[in-house]
């Protein structure tokens, strides 16, 4: 089921992109990871009344960000928070970042 629905969400931001102009920024943002349930736990959901749960947040690996546009350099920046995205996104904006924002702006 996880599998599946990475699926899906992978053909909406295939989509996204094709729509995207010249001056479009689309960000992909996840605040964490999943992982799928072990077989013990996926049995446990199935018995709970809950067969649509497949996946967890307990131990999956940290959240991202994806950057898609012409104005988007290739790569990873150095380092990158959550707290990251406010800055950058007022930047891409043309407004103005403030100086007591923590984060900084990936430009």
């Amino acid at each position: 089921m996880l599998n599946q629905y990475y699926g899906f969400i992978d053909t909406l931001v295939g989509r996204e992109i094709e729509r995207l102009g010249p001056d479009d920024l689309l960000l992909v943002v996840s605040a964490f990871g999943m992982e799928p349930l072990s077989p013990g736990k996926r049995v446990l959901e199935i018995i709970a009344g809950n067969p649509q749960i497949s996946g967890t947040h307990e131990r999956a690996p940290d959240g991202f960000v994806l950057a898609f546009g012409a104005n988007v350099a290739p790569g990873r920046p150095p380092r990158a928070s959550v707290v990251d995205l406010a800055p950058t996104i007022l930047y891409f904006l043309g407004l103005p970042v403030g100086r007591d924002m923590d984060g900084f702006c990936a430009n």
